[in-house]
């Protein structure tokens, strides 16, 4: 596996290394590249596929910064009441 010469980080992980990386199963990301959510792996050999380490950074840092504007619809915002009551 060839590293990056700043890092000293594979440029390319398996399935099994970035499931490991971002604590999800192999299915979850084979779902997720079909969804069209997640990077697409190239070939590394015949058969062998890889990931973009740094594809996968990316990918990370952009999950990192939608968590600051992801609303859960099943947890809805609280209102505070004095709030609505100023406004009204």
């Amino acid at each position: 596996m060839e590293n990056t010469p700043e890092t000293n980080q594979p440029m390319f992980l398996r399935i099994k290394e970035v499931a490991a990386l971002i604590g999800i199963k192999p299915a979850a990301i084979d779902r997720a590249i079909r969804a069209g959510t997640f990077p697409r792996p190239f070939l590394i050999g015949v058969k062998a596929k890889g990931f973009s380490r740094s594809e996968i950074d990316d990918w990370m840092r952009q999950r990192d910064a939608a968590r600051f504007t992801y609303s859960d619809p099943a947890r809805p915002t609280t209102v505070d009441p004095l709030a609505v009551a100023a406004d009204g």
